[in-house]
């Protein structure tokens, strides 16, 4: 599978729910604080995400670090 954002998988947050762009129209699982916090804490150079205001909208998570995600969040 080609990854088209720049070799990253996107995350995006809808109403509550987290999606994974490349992978599925149903969500991987609810939006929580700790699931931004967990992506937050991670290498810089593994993952970015938007600027304020829209900073908890979308991240954009290298292969490694979308693994450990799913490994870590399902």
């Amino acid at each position: 599978m080609s990854l088209p954002r720049n070799g990253a998988y996107e995350l995006f947050i809808n109403n509550g729910f987290v999606y994974c762009f490349e992978l599925s129209s149903n969500p991987l699982l609810l939006e929580s604080d700790e699931l931004h916090n967990w992506i937050r804490q991670q290498p810089k150079e593994l993952w970015h995400g938007m600027n304020p205001p829209y900073h908890k909208t979308a991240y954009y998570l290298k292969p490694e670090l979308y693994n450990w995600f799913k490994l870590r969040w399902s």
